[in-house]
């Protein structure tokens, strides 16, 4: 987001802050003015000034601490969280606002407003359109009967909309109208809000009266800097006809608009100018930069995640070293003070405690270590799994609501289509996760009917004949008999060789892949695996194949839970999967079932 429209924020809000601060108590005008003049420049400084402009914030902090005016305290506060997000720390911003919330909390004072306002920026900067908006009514709610406190909240409402739903934007920009005329900076906004729904709208008149309006009030005030002017000079161009001009001043860096309004303006030329093919690349052009946007706010976000998770480990070494000091020092003591006979007693339940305690520290450790890996993993594969389709459906469903959008019923029923597919693909990756989460369900358990193993697991793999390559022979063997019957779930068996064969598919280029059946020797259990000539499973990965959100190839799409669920509904059967490490020509799993209703486990049956 553009230094210049954050800084928006905070200009209406600094001036309440002197005029408070002024009233409130006693103080040297001329000292305070310099020190807030010092505090502006550190805000706005392009340089990387954040020492400095800490040291000026928890001085103005303090000092308002001791003046008791909590609105001009949380002031400074909200401009720091403001600070962290124009210079790319979404992760520092939202710590800082869940901190003023809690000490508003704490100390029973209203200004949720200013959380809420933070929050709808943080949101805005990332492309969360909606819920920057619901942030940004949150705060205008919270400041009911005081127009002065919303005055920036609608003009911030009036910017996010301004090119997707320029019919609300209108309504929030007129909200600033009248407010604004006391604040230049924010008349200023307005005008240029003002000639951006207009362009998204396709009003050439009315934009130009708008753009005459803004170049008037720009001369009439010197002191305003020329935030706008540029975007307005390229939407001039598009409606002067010269959109080329226009295209390419769009691709350079724009002080006045961020990426995502330059890939609106961008769509509304094309679809202007009839070129919907190029208005759809623009909309996958923009679902990307969302994308990308908010991969580096995970990013940062894990970073800085793991930095206190360092400090955690080096405070925990430094314990565990004090506690070993100690317990030598207690060792050396008692041996000063007992007989041999009794050190060497001590010594030896001393050295078995510390062998105990090193132990119990390495397993903890390497939990921790395992946790902390499958929270990075977990992060990593859901938000890029379910990223993928829920920008696609977001870049489907608005171009498919965009006003004037002429599609063809092809490209109308293609577009549908594809959400379809994106939502189911969510879904499945929602059921998986509460499958696993789902320690204590039992409903594969009690639906057991009897299932003729030959005819069903044919059906099961035969029907994947069309998903695999002609080169391929996809074939089921069997050593049972037709009738050949067990007790079980139909429905968990499905599942499971439903997700062993779609992963055998996945990663076999040539070859076969066979599903067999057969009974253990004592006949006790029936055998069935699945074998494919794919290019296997590495031997130091087969023992963790089945652990949640591993993955052996980390490129390949999934979340790595599909194994780990699968196990888990076998073992639910009274059975349990395993994969066959003597195999060698690809990758086999062993699907081993009770050959005994799973009810009635001392009661087996006849085959």
């Amino acid at each position: 987001m553009p230094k210049t429209i954050i800084r928006l924020l905070t200009g209406l809000l600094l001036c309440f802050i002197v005029q408070a601060a002024a009233v409130a108590v006693e103080i040297n005008n001329e000292n305070f003015d310099e020190q807030y003049k010092e505090y502006l420049k550190l805000y706005s400084d392009d340089a990387d000034k954040s020492k400095a402009f800490y040291a000026k914030s928890n001085e103005l902090k303090h000092y308002y601490r001791e003046k008791e005016n909590p609105h001009s305290y949380y002031s400074i506060c909200m401009n720091e969280a403001l600070y962290e997000t124009e210079h790319g720390k979404p992760y520092n911003a939202v710590q800082k606002a869940n901190d003023m919330l809690e000490e508003m909390k704490d100390e029973g004072y209203n200004g949720f407003h200013m959380v809420h306002m933070v929050l709808g920026t943080i949101f805005e900067n990332c492309g969360y359109k909606r819920m920057a908006q619901q942030y940004y009514q949150q705060a205008i709610d919270e400041t009911e009967g005081n127009e002065n406190a919303r005055l920036p909240i609608y003009s911030r409402m009036a910017y996010l909309l301004m090119m997707t739903d320029p019919n609300k934007a209108e309504y929030w920009n007129e909200m600033c109208r009248d407010l604004s005329k006391q604040q230049p900076g924010y008349h200023q906004a307005y005008l240029f809000i003002s000639s951006a729904i207009k362009f998204a709208v396709g009003n050439k008149a009315g934009f130009y009266d708008s753009y005459k309006a803004y170049n008037s009030y720009h001369e009439q005030h010197n002191e305003l800097d020329n935030f706008g002017k540029e975007t307005m000079e390229i939407m001039k161009l598009a409606f002067d006809g010269k959109t080329t001009e226009a295209l390419n001043a769009l691709s350079r860096k724009n002080p006045d608009v961020n990426e995502i309004v330059r890939n609106d303006m961008r769509i509304i030329i094309y679809q202007r100018i009839g070129k919907t093919q190029q208005a759809f690349s623009e909309w996958q052009q923009r679902s990307e930069t969302v994308d990308s946007l908010n991969s580096n706010m995970l990013f940062n976000n894990l970073n800085e995640i793991n930095a206190a998770t360092g400090i955690a480990k080096i405070e925990a070494d430094a314990s565990k070293k004090r506690e070993t000091m100690w317990l030598v020092l207690l060792a050396l003591a008692a041996a000063c003070i007992a007989l041999m006979g009794v050190w060497i007693i001590m010594h030896r339940r001393m050295s078995n405690n510390l062998k105990e305690k090193s132990e119990q520290l390495s397993t903890a450790l390497a939990m921790a270590e395992e946790s902390d890996r499958m929270k990075t993993e977990f992060i990593r594969n859901v938000s890029h799994e379910i990223r993928t389709p829920l920008n696609a459906i977001n870049g489907f469903n608005d171009l498919l609501n965009t006003p004037g959008m002429e599609l063809t019923e092809d490209l109308r029923a293609e577009l549908l289509n594809g959400i379809k597919d994106n939502v189911k693909s969510i879904t499945d990756i929602v059921d998986k996760m509460l499958e696993l989460a789902d320690k204590d369900s039992n409903e594969f358990a009690h639906d057991i009917e009897t299932i003729y193993c030959n005819q069903t697991l044919s059906a099961i793999i035969y029907k994947y004949r069309s998903q695999v390559k002609s080169d391929i022979d996809l074939q089921y063997t069997s050593d049972v008999i037709n009738r050949f019957s067990i007790r079980t779930n139909k429905e968990a068996i499905t599942k499971i060789l439903d997700h062993l064969i779609q992963n055998a598919i996945k990663f076999t280029q040539k070859g076969s892949i066979t599903l067999h059946c057969e009974e253990s020797f004592d006949h006790q259990q029936v055998l069935i695996s699945l074998s494919d000539t794919g290019k296997g499973i590495p031997a130091e990965q087969q023992d963790k194949v089945f652990d949640g959100f591993h993955k052996v190839d980390s490129f390949q799409q999934g979340i790595g839970l599909g194994l780990a669920v699968s196990k888990k509904i076998t073992q639910k059967l009274g059975g349990d999967l395993t994969i066959d490490k003597s195999y060698t020509g690809g990758t086999r799993f062993v699907l081993q079932l009770p050959n005994y209703d799973p009810k009635i486990i001392s009661q087996p049956l006849s085959s």
